[in-house]
């Protein structure tokens, strides 16, 4: 759970809440932090990364737990 647990290593590229399909919506480890991508992901051009301590956070300010999603993103480029 990101707001109390530490960055994961390098190996982690990519987290979804857990239980929701990356597809929709996932976080990408960018170069500044964490950005938003997929298909509920809003105005992800316009929207800058976020520290890991806010990934997870839903549209309501809610915290979610994550998961590791690196192997089905990568499948999908």
């Amino acid at each position: 759970m990101p707001w109390h647990d530490p960055e994961p290593g390098l190996q982690v590229l990519a987290v979804a809440f857990h239980g929701q399909s990356p597809a929709f919506l996932h976080w990408a480890r960018v170069s500044r932090g964490w950005h938003t991508q997929g298909l509920g992901a809003a105005h992800p051009d316009a929207t800058p990364p976020r520290p890991w301590t806010e990934v997870g956070r839903c549209w309501a300010g809610e915290q979610h737990a994550v998961v590791d999603v690196t192997e089905s993103v990568e499948a999908r480029l």
